[in-house]
């Protein structure tokens, strides 16, 4: 087996994930894309092809063969049907038939790069998907289990002769140790937005236990391994904080909430051990913050046994209410509340620590209303610019980087947390893209774009 390219993988990784896919479908894809072209290399020639190719007197290497379809010595026929007709694999998928290796040599010339070009190929990947393959694109943007994604990719997106029970291992196995991989190098910090749980949250609004409608709430949360406390919550189960959970689940997210559950006073022992909760009902949450009930006190402070739980949606500093979305709300739905800040029933909060980029701010919830179009948040992020250092500006290098946003020297952008000439630049890149200020300093407008694009 080839040396395994980790810095593509990582790359790939958050192309992948500002599409749309989960972290376990990103995962999913790159374990077989690593497996197909032994290593993760967009230039790999099949190997039988490299052998046929010497046997009839032809002596390529990935990186000569490649050279000679950039520069036409090979010409698209030859590269559909190499060998008297016969057909061969190439790049990361190992594209085989003529007319998707045509679609990717096509695309190549439009762009005007190489046909081994890394992010040209994962563009051409994710066409493919969204277009010719989109029942694997759903599992993909859906998946929270890498093995799931992982074998779906295999038998319905490369579809080898040999898709048996040892080959799924392998694949997922690549996937497993590429997790460990970010995990080690600090790539797979979550960046799940407060508004991104709440949107999740809003979509489940109307669902009822009555009429079966939340069934796809239970089995999400059943979906994701290992199981709280080992129990499967079935169709008549309370289901508050199955729904808390499946939200974190749908999005990738759940360390962030220190692991699944679906008993609230279990949960609650969760959050104090991650270190997000606070044991205070009168405070003025943030939206994004989960909420904690006790039915049977209704005065402050309440530190009873809890029994119910929700995420808060919007705070209204102005009238000192605060509306919350809840699973398993009265007749088994999913619904809002309107509740006064520090209402007597609230056990407490906890406060998961979602993206840094992305911060709410109670203080001006009517203006927030009012600039993001009433979703009771907005933007409070730190600006980078020139001389700007940390965490901000990883995360902001790998997004432009991940938009194809290269250096002022024409090279892609280096993930080393210091914004120099080159990352200003690509700022400014990214800033006429999309018909922003060009300023070349990554503010409000400008991280807005770019997260939730």
């Amino acid at each position: 087996m080839a040396v395994i390219n980790r810095a593509s993988e990582v790359e790939a990784y958050y192309y992948f994930r500002a599409q749309g896919m989960t972290h376990e479908g990103a995962i999913g894809v790159i374990d077989n894309l690593e497996a197909e072209s032994d290593g993760f290399y967009a230039n790999r020639m099949e190997y039988l092809l490299v052998r046929r190719l010497k046997e009839a007197g032809y002596s390529y290497t990935d990186e000569s063969y490649t050279a000679a379809i950039d520069n036409g010595t090979i010409t698209l026929e030859e590269f559909q049907h190499p060998l008297h007709g016969k057909q061969y694999g190439h790049g990361l998928a190992q594209w085989t038939s003529p007319g998707r290796k045509a679609g990717l040599y096509r695309l190549a010339k439009q762009k005007g790069v190489s046909i081994s070009d890394l992010k040209m190929q994962l563009e051409y990947l994710i066409y493919e998907l969204q277009n010719t393959y989109k029942n694997v694109w759903n599992v993909l943007t859906t998946a929270t289990s890498i093995k799931t994604a992982s074998d779906y990719f295999l038998v319905h997106f490369e579809a080898p002769a040999n898709t048996g029970d040892a080959v799924r291992k392998g694949r997922a196995d690549r996937g497993y140790a590429f997790e460990k991989y970010l995990n080690q190098n600090g790539g797979n910090s979550v960046k799940v937005t407060a508004q991104q749980i709440i949107d999740v949250m809003k979509s489940w609004i109307g669902l009822s236990r009555a009429k079966g409608t939340h069934k796809p709430i239970i089995d999400l949360y059943n979906s994701h391994y290992p199981l709280a406390r080992g129990y499967k919550v079935s169709y008549v189960d309370d289901y508050c904080d199955a729904t808390v959970s499946a939200a974190f689940i749908k999005l990738g997210a759940v360390d962030l909430i220190g692991g699944t559950e679906c008993g609230v006073e279990e949960h609650i022992n969760l959050f104090d051990k991650k270190g997000i909760w606070n044991e205070d009902g009168t405070i003025t949450p943030n939206p994004g913050d989960i909420i904690c009930y006790n039915w049977d006190d209704s005065t402050q402070p309440n530190d009873g046994w809890a029994d119910h739980i929700g995420i808060v949606e919007t705070v209204n500093t102005k009238n000192r209410t605060l509306t919350v979305i809840e699973g398993n709300m009265s007749g088994g739905v999913v619904g809002e509340r309107t509740i006064p800040i520090g209402w007597g029933y609230i056990r407490g909060y906890a406060r998961p620590k979602y993206a840094d980029s992305q911060t709410v701010d109670t203080k001006t919830e009517n203006k927030a209303s009012t600039e993001t179009g009433g979703t009771g948040y907005m933007f409070e992020v730190k600006m980078v610019q020139s001389g700007s250092t940390g965490n901000d500006v990883k995360l902001l290098q790998r997004l432009l980087k991940s938009n194809g946003c290269k250096g002022k020297d024409g090279k892609k952008l280096s993930i080393d947390g210091s914004c120099g000439t080159n990352t200003v630049y690509a700022i400014k890149e990214y800033q006429k893209k999309k018909k922003l200020e060009v300023d070349g300093c990554a503010g409000n407008a400008t991280w807005k774009s770019i997260l939730l694009r």
